[in-house]
């Protein structure tokens, strides 16, 4: 009995060892580099970092006993990308690439090659698209009136959704048949929502709202892959740039929407949320914006089981930034005159009272309140500029 349990522990170790760790074979053809590299996404840096590099032979064997973690990785010959592949579990991880003469072959990974097949077939769809693009531009260089152009144009705009009702049928194929995969969840991503309605365009609210209220549209929020994977970044992009055409009471109540929605995963929802913050939030950001920065302050800090860290630093920035808002009444404080007496903001009894701040150190300050034909006294030397 003791023996028999022996042999079943070690055939277990033996087939858990074959399962682990990657074994990646790559075979070139008319290629000719010193060096191969893998690059493994880095979501803090945005960019493919490399992590492996090997000299270069037309086939190559790569592998290690630990897997690869889960994400998108891409193998360059020197500085020419050559290949991506998936890695979507810590299993199937031992496959084939061949890089042909006019295709690239993958075997032994069905994700991946489907993969290859889906990148294949969104060229085309793109090119198909091309086609109608440049049609149009030639029919507009003829110079046709309006009502002898306008059957060429209905038939290309019907062409057009053609392509495009063809291609969501063929991304959804991709999705129900890698469900489960990395793969999958990079299409649904990609998914495009319905065209606004016509009237939506002469309305620059309804459009970028649209646009926006639109863009996570089946998300799958819940697949944490996706942070090793470029995707996630473009998506908050674009999603910014939306933002960006709307005024703060517009986009506040869609980025609720969205952040809510992130929450299925938390990792998610912190990767969304510092975006935000960088894009809306940091002090220095061209597109810092107030309102809509303390929406999500307070959002973060309703969520139940927020780091500690977070929070803690949350409730410090919603505090100073809630201070002092166009609009609302400002925080009391001391004032010193330059005589020695002081009083407070709230003492000061006046019909009208401008307030002006500056960094005594600072020479543009000074530089603008002498354009500006106010007097500046330097506090440290007594000079004076601009004073009547």
């Amino acid at each position: 009995m003791s023996r028999l349990f022996t042999l079943f522990f070690i055939a277990i170790v033996c087939i858990s060892n074959a399962q682990s760790g990657y074994q990646i074979r790559l075979k070139t053809e008319n290629i000719v580099a010193d060096s191969l590299f893998v690059k493994e996404y880095d979501v803090k840096s945005k960019k493919f970092l490399k992590f492996l590099a090997f000299k270069f032979e037309k086939d190559i064997t790569i592998k290690n006993k630990v897997p690869l973690n889960t994400g998108i990785y891409v193998i360059d010959a020197d500085s020419l990308i050559l290949t991506e592949f998936l890695i979507s579990d810590s299993k199937n991880q031992k496959f084939t690439i061949s890089i042909l003469k006019d295709d690239i072959k993958i075997e032994g990974s069905t994700e991946n090659s489907a993969n290859r097949a889906y990148t294949k077939q969104m060229f085309e769809f793109n090119r198909q698209q091309f086609v109608l693009e440049d049609e149009f531009r030639q029919i507009q260089q003829r110079g046709l009136p309006q009502y002898m152009m306008q059957p060429y144009v209905d038939s290309l705009a019907a062409k057009s959704e053609k392509i495009d009702a063809e291609k969501k049928i063929y991304q959804e194929k991709i999705i129900k048949e890698n469900k489960g995969l990395l793969l999958a969840s990079i299409v649904q991503s990609s998914l495009e929502p319905p065209l606004p309605p016509q009237e939506y365009l002469r309305d620059r609210v309804k459009f970028y709202s649209y646009l926006a209220e639109n863009h996570f549209n089946n998300f799958p929020w819940e697949d944490e892959r996706l942070l090793n994977t470029p995707i996630l970044h473009k998506k908050f992009k674009f999603f910014a740039q939306q933002l960006l055409q709307l005024e703060a009471e517009f986009s506040i109540p869609i980025v609720i929407k969205v952040l809510n929605e992130s929450k299925k995963s938390k990792k998610m929802f912190y990767a969304l949320f510092d975006y935000l913050e960088h894009e809306f939030g940091v002090q220095g950001s061209p597109y810092r914006e107030e309102l809509l920065y303390i929406t999500i302050l307070k959002n973060i800090l309703n969520t139940p089981d927020v780091e500690e860290t977070r929070t803690l630093r949350y409730e410090y920035e919603l505090k100073l930034i809630t201070k002092n808002l166009a609009g609302a009444q400002a925080t009391d404080f001391n004032i010193l005159f330059s005589n020695g007496d002081t009083t407070t903001l709230y003492n000061i009894d006046a019909e009208l009272l401008m307030l002006y701040f500056q960094n005594p150190d600072c020479p543009t300050c000074g530089e603008i309140m002498v354009r500006n034909g106010a007097c500046y006294k330097c506090m440290y030397c007594g000079s004076t500029s601009g004073c009547s």
